[in-house]
């Protein structure tokens, strides 16, 4: 894989534009997962009558399961894709969220029995684009600089990610209700999802069984 100034360097890492749309691709999704985890719980409670003991037992199996499988998932349908596609990372990344979005609209807004597999759908597809994203991260950047990359993006993904979303849809819920404060997160899957279908394009070539995807290649 050829070596650039954007790649290899400290300074180019600035103006790595594949870096910074998985960073920032997994900053939303992170907003997005962080508040969804802390407050779902207490929206399963005051908004559809659950216990809170039941409600955190239901959510908690949810993301267990789904963070086992879809991340295994995520991971293989990435790298199935990449010998087709030098973006596949980006690519699997970024129709999961979209995919994710419709689904967290239905556990919003449907009562009754198809709420609880609308959650787990919308969780599982959160939570597929986990592999393939931290593989996009790490592709983006020469192996001389990937520890010092990695730190940027977990800073970056935290600060902008999962530390302000809580608060942030506690002040909404606050003022508006808690149903209104998830709308957050799903405008934070939309945003994600654009940011890493825009970032397909800067995806480098990869090799893959001693040879390398053309740049040219989506």
């Amino acid at each position: 894989m050829k070596e650039t100034p954007e790649r290899g360097t400290l300074l180019g890492l600035a103006r790595n534009p594949a870096f910074w749309t998985s960073t920032l691709g997994m900053a939303a999704m992170t907003f997005a997962l962080g508040g969804i985890q802390v407050w779902m719980p207490t929206f399963l409670s005051r908004a559809r009558n659950y216990s809170l003991e039941s409600a955190n037992f239901m959510f908690g199996i949810i993301i267990v399961v789904d963070g086992i499988l879809a991340s295994l998932a995520g991971g293989w349908l990435g790298d199935y894709l990449l010998p087709r596609m030098k973006g596949s990372y980006y690519f699997v990344s970024a129709a999961s969220m979209a995919l994710g979005v419709p689904f967290m609209v239905v556990a919003l807004f449907v009562r009754g029995p198809v709420m609880l597999p609308a959650i787990a759908l919308a969780a599982f597809f959160l939570l597929l684009n986990t592999s393939p994203l931290n593989a996009a991260v790490i592709n983006s950047v020469g192996a001389h600089i990937r520890a010092t990359a990695l730190a940027v993006n977990i800073f970056v993904f935290h600060l902008l990610g999962d530390v302000p979303s809580p608060t942030m849809m506690g002040y909404v819920a606050d003022r508006r209700s808690l149903q209104a404060a998830f709308i957050l997160p799903v405008i934070a899957m939309v945003v994600s999802s654009a940011i890493l279908f825009y970032g397909m394009k800067f995806a480098p070539p990869v090799r893959v069984d001693g040879a390398a995807i053309e740049a040219g290649k989506t």
